[in-house]
């Protein structure tokens, strides 16, 4: 593979100067791509389908010291301990035999060498396509390049190179494109979970400055009881186990990897997605010893957090407060159930045995939340300082119908479909929030998905409608909620929103609002709300153990006070976020918008894992608001192509043609000013395929075609001027614009 990618360098390199481009970009392609995947697994370790796991390297096969590591482990068949990400290993024979045994340095060794070549091509590549996720759908052969394999110059029949190819199949032409590395957000989120494990940690653990911690977890508050509650997380910058926001934690980041499980897969985050969720789903089973009984949680409140300090170091008291039938907690009970019920469904077809075991808890936990009725904060007074169920009695059904629905979703049980509608029914109006106390929204999405009936489809887009088009926004687009974890609240809309999206529910309307709240948290504020990402990133969150210095320094409330950034950067964590006027202060000791929190991060990964699969393109400026759709020139630079749009040719400005498609930009000027507008065209020829961004199309095939303005450029002052990009594809005669009309007004 050493040689094979060291010529493929030498040919992209001189395609890049222009000799025999598309020859030698179509050659590179095709031996990069044989080493990703297209010999029917990767080469690369720790990357694509079926990777090396033994390969030839010492160190990677070594468990942790002071564990031994010598030629026994040398022999072993067990993969290497760790995994030694984008090594390329020697490769196959003549006739394309491989095996991934360890002890054979011809076929599974790494070196420095082998990888050079391959870098450098595998950077080419991406100068040329701009693509960083999935496989690049147009394959050349190993002789001639296909029509569409490579860069093309002028013809305007002539298809789009892979530098951008059809919409309809490269994963840079997904329904948005992003200046952001969703791949990297996504990576870094999953970190975080990390930083936050409570117990013993696995051995997939990454974050290496966290260690095991509260062992003794914990003794029961009314009996002194030792019960074995080791594991779960840690709620946020504290150390208190909270039961209700941890559970809706894991239900909502196992929704995201059961619904967006490619982008999991493309970013290599699966695995550890999984281990995030299993390491909650242990904890709850052991929380759960009895039918009718439920450990709500473990610390308290205001001891813990009289503590600044490590985890590691913890000798308080740790009590732990439980739910039985004499003190009930139907929505925390139903929440735990949801949880164990979407872990269920993630392991159903790797791990069948453990999955059974979740559903199991699930299913007699939705039953002692639905006998046995009561609210979990009267039950564990302690939980009312933080997270009290603010709805009373009333507000337990929706988690209880939540809990239903997932269990309907992995029993295929209809006493669960009905009992999820029964719940269901006792909603009342739009619910005002996705969050661990109001779980109506993400109810109506997955009853939607389950069932496709009419009514959850209208609810989930009146929850999704009202917040984009009634909601209160900050100057510079936030979706504002609330001010206590403002991000947390627009993130979660996103995620609903998102998984709508998914479910062919307004597509491109609930595409663009995801993608525009999402990509504000990640920078478009002007800097970075999550820890360790873009520009200008957090460095003081309100989390104690990222503060603290290595051990036996001392970590107490001195380093609290300190204006130094954290001594460890807490990958991925989404901060609390900005007030209703865009303020935010990187503060340490201001909990409102700079605490972290495992609830925070939730709504948050999957929304980010919903526009990964969406765009599957994660490197790169955005050169405008409009998509980074970008294809080879068609025209010479400097020259404008003339216009070819009937009797309109000033509201259409053709930039870009190629055989059956247009682009270019729908150039809007207002006479007056508006709060909203609505654009409709008229074409010459039916239209196939109509895309816009920065609008939405109530439709996007046929002769007519009516754009309504996005919820953030509804109002235009007199005199303003919109440049809308559209992309038109078509199958016979080329359409022209023969009429366009901006709020009953002609325009042409």
């Amino acid at each position: 593979l050493r040689y094979a990618a060291n010529v493929a360098f030498i040919c992209l390199l001189a395609a890049d100067q222009g000799l025999k481009t598309n020859e030698y970009l179509a050659f590179g392609q095709q031996q990069i791509d044989y080493m990703l995947g297209d010999a029917g697994h990767s080469f690369v370790v720790g990357f694509g389908e079926n990777p090396p796991q033994r390969p030839h390297h010492a160190s990677s096969s070594c468990p942790p010291a002071p564990q031994t590591c010598d030629w026994d482990i040398f022999s072993s068949s067990e993969p290497n301990y760790n995994v030694l990400e984008g090594a390329l290993v020697g490769g196959p024979d003549i006739n394309d035999n491989w095996e991934d045994d360890r002890t054979d340095y011809i076929f599974n060794e790494v070196t420095c060498d082998y990888n050079a070549g391959f870098q450098g091509a595998v950077a080419a590549l991406l100068k040329t396509t701009g693509c960083t996720t999935g496989p690049v759908v147009t394959k050349a052969p190993t002789t001639a390049p296909p029509e569409t394999a490579a860069p093309m110059t002028n013809s305007p029949d002539t298809p789009p190179s892979t530098v951008a190819p059809p919409v309809t199949s490269s994963p840079c032409q997904g329904s948005t494109t992003s200046k952001y590395d969703y791949s990297v957000v996504l990576r870094k989120s999953n970190l975080f979970y990390e930083a936050q494990r409570s117990g013993v940690l696995p051995d997939s653990q990454r974050i290496t400055w966290r260690k095991n911690s509260a062992l003794n977890d914990a003794k029961d508050s009314e009996t002194g009881q030792q019960i074995d509650l080791e594991g779960g997380f840690y709620d946020a910058g504290d150390y208190v186990k909270f039961g209700f926001p941890m559970a809706s934690t894991l239900t909502v980041l196992a929704y995201g990897a059961i619904e967006f499980s490619d982008a999991y897969k493309s970013s290599g985050e699966l695995k550890y997605i999984k281990d995030t969720v299993k390491h909650g789903a242990d904890y709850f089973m052991k929380a759960h010893p009895q039918p009718n009984v439920l450990y709500g949680q473990v610390g308290h409140g205001a001891t813990d957090h009289a503590f600044w300090g490590r985890p590691e170091d913890m000798t308080m008291n740790r009590p732990a407060y439980k739910l039985t039938t004499s003190k009930p907690g139907s929505e925390l009970a139903g929440e735990t159930a949801a949880a164990l019920a979407a872990a269920s469904i993630l392991f159903a077809d790797t791990n069948p045995t453990y999955s059974a075991e979740c559903l199991k808890h699930a299913k007699e936990l939705y039953n002692f939340g639905d006998k046995y009725r009561g609210v979990y904060s009267d039950s564990i007074p302690d939980a009312k300082e933080y997270y009290k169920n603010y709805h009373g009695i009333n507000g337990v059904e929706d988690e209880l119908a939540w809990a239903a629905a997932w269990l309907y979703y992995a029993s295929k049980d209809t006493t669960y479909l009905n009992a999820a509608k029964s719940h269901y029914s006792k909603k009342s109006g739009i619910p005002f929030e996705f969050s661990w106390d109001d779980k109506y929204a993400g109810v109506s999405v997955l009853m939607y998905k389950l069932t496709k009936e009419d009514k959850f489809k209208t609810d989930t887009e009146a929850f999704c409608d009202a917040n984009i088009n009634n909601g209160k926004y900050t100057p510079k687009g936030l979706l504002f909620i609330l001010k206590w974890g403002s991000l947390r609240y627009a993130a979660n809309v996103a995620f609903i929103c998102l998984l709508a999206a998914d479910q062919g529910l307004k597509t491109n309307e609930y595409l663009a609002f995801g993608q525009q709240q999402i990509d504000y948290m990640l920078g478009d504020a002007g800097h970075s709300f999550v820890v360790g990402f873009g520009e200008n990133p957090p460095q003081r969150p309100h989390h104690a153990s990222s503060s603290c210095p290595p051990a036996p320094q001392t970590c107490d409330w001195d380093i609290f006070s300190s204006s130094e950034p954290n001594y460890n950067v807490l990958e991925g964590a989404l901060v609390g976020g900005p007030d209703i006027n865009d303020n935010w202060e990187d503060d340490r000791t201001d909990y409102i918008f700079n605490e972290v929190t495992c609830d925070y991060n939730a709504g948050f990964q999957g929304a980010v894992a919903a526009l990964l699969k969406r765009t599957g393109c994660t490197t790169g400026p955005v050169v405008t608001q409009a998509p980074t759709i970008v294809f080879p020139p068609t025209v010479a630079p400097g020259t404008t192509v003339n216009p070819a749009t009937g009797d309109c040719s000033s509201v259409f400005e053709k930039t870009n043609t190629w055989k059956l498609n247009i682009q270019g930009y729908l150039k809007i000027n207002f006479p007056s000013s508006v709060s909203s507008w609505s654009l409709t065209l008229t074409y010459s020829s039916p239209v196939s395929n109509f895309q816009v961004w920065e609008a939405v199309a109530d439709s996007t095939t046929g002769t007519i075609i009516t754009i309504n303005n996005q919820y953030y450029n509804n109002v235009q002052n007199a005199g303003s001027k919109v440049d809308i990009f559209i992309w038109v594809t078509y199958n016979g005669a080329e359409p022209l614009v023969t009429s366009a009309v901006l709020n009953g007004n002609n325009l042409c």
